[in-house]
C-alpha cells in the first residue's frame, strides 16, 4: 500500500458535496475569496467540484507515522458521519450515544484539520526556534544544538502537526459537549447557510473580551457548524439538545459567525450577492443558548 498523497483538510464526501449548487447542470460549489466579499456584486463565483476542494500533497499525514493512520481514522469516522447525517439527521430521528460519539469525534477533528490550525501549528514551532536560535548564539557559537534539528523535522516531516490532530483524536475534546440541529424554518433569498474553510465558529458571550481567551467547557460557549445549506449543529455544554427550527435573523447570525471565521475561502451552495451579505453583517446579535433558554424562562 502507498502512502496517500492528496488528503482534503475539509471532506467532501460527508461535506462539501452537500454545499453544491442545485440549480447547475453539473455538481459545482460556489466558491468566493473573503477579500472579494465588498465588491460581490461585480464579481462572479469560482465554479469547483467539491473533490478539488480544500486538499494538499500530504497534509496531516507524517512519514515516521504508520502508513495512512491518520487518513484511514478520518475516513472512517467521515463514513459513519455521514450515514447519521443522512438516516437520521435530515429527518429529525434520535440520535443514540454511539451516534453522538461518531459526530464528537467529526467535530473535535473537524476543529483541527483546517489549513489555519496548521499554519497557527507551524507558527508555534517557529516562534521556539526563534529562541532556540538566539540562545545558541549566546551559548554554543550559533552551533545548532539536538532541538533545533528536532523542531526542524517536527515541522518538515510533519510530526508536530499529525500529533496535533491525533491528540484531537485519543482525547476527543468534544466527548462532553451537547448537540442541537437547528433547521431553516423559512423560505427566503439568504434562508440558507454558507460554510467555508475554516467553518467551525467558536462565540462566548460572557468570555469573549476576557483576557484568557475561550475555556471549552465553559456553560456559555456556543460552537457553530454548518452542516448543510439547510442544517447547522449547535455544540454547547448546557444540555441543549434535539432539533430545533429557527428563525431568519438566527440563519443570518450563524452565516455571520461562518464569514467571520473564514479564514480566505467561502463556499455557497447559490450565487451570492450584497442583500445576502448585508443582512448578515446587520443581523441582530443572538444568543442561540438564550434562543432556546428564552422558554424555560418564561415559565
Amino acid at each position: 500500500m502507498n502512502r496517500k498523497r492528496k488528503e482534503h483538510w475539509i471532506p467532501n464526501k460527508s461535506y462539501l458535496n452537500y454545499f453544491i449548487d442545485d440549480k447547475l447542470s453539473k455538481s459545482l460549489c460556489n466558491v468566493y475569496k473573503k477579500e472579494t466579499l465588498e465588491n460581490i456584486d461585480k464579481i462572479q463565483p469560482k465554479l469547483v467540484a467539491p473533490d478539488k476542494l480544500f486538499k494538499e500533497s500530504y497534509f496531516y499525514e507524517s512519514p515516521d507515522k504508520p502508513l495512512n493512520a491518520i487518513e484511514d481514522f478520518l475516513a472512517d469516522i467521515e463514513g459513519k458521519y455521514k450515514k447519521i447525517l443522512d438516516n437520521k439527521i435530515l429527518n429529525k430521528k434520535k440520535i443514540n450515544d454511539d451516534d453522538k460519539k461518531i459526530i464528537e469525534y467529526f467535530l473535535s477533528t473537524f476543529e483541527t484539520r483546517t489549513l489555519s490550525a496548521k499554519e497557527y501549528n507551524n507558527s508555534f514551532i517557529d516562534k521556539i526556534l526563534e529562541h532556540v536560535v538566539a540562545l545558541e548564539k549566546q551559548f554554543k557559537s550559533g552551533k545548532k544544538s539536538k532541538i533545533h534539528e528536532e523542531l526542524i523535522k517536527a515541522k518538515e516531516y510533519n510530526l508536530s502537526y499529525s500529533d496535533f490532530i491525533t491528540t484531537s483524536i485519543t482525547i476527543n475534546r468534544r466527548q462532553f459537549a451537547d448537540f442541537q440541529f437547528l433547521f431553516v424554518d423559512f423560505e427566503g433569498e439568504d434562508q440558507f447557510f454558507i460554510t467555508s474553510d475554516n467553518p467551525v465558529s467558536q462565540i462566548d458571550f460572557v468570555y469573549m473580551n476576557g483576557p484568557y481567551g475561550l475555556f471549552p467547557q465553559s456553560p456559555t460557549l456556543e460552537i457553530i457548524l454548518p452542516l448543510t445549506p439547510k442544517i447547522a449543529l449547535f455544540a454547547n455544554n448546557i444540555g441543549i439538545k434535539g432539533y430545533k427550527d429557527v428563525p431568519p435573523n438566527f440563519v443570518r447570525e450563524i452565516n455571520h459567525r461562518t464569514l467571520t471565521y473564514s479564514s480566505t475561502d467561502i463556499i455557497s451552495p447559490h450565487k451570492l450577492d450584497s442583500a445576502f451579505i448585508n443582512n448578515c453583517v446587520r443581523r441582530f446579535t443572538q444568543s442561540f443558548i438564550l434562543f432556546n433558554l428564552k422558554d424555560e424562562l418564561k415559565k
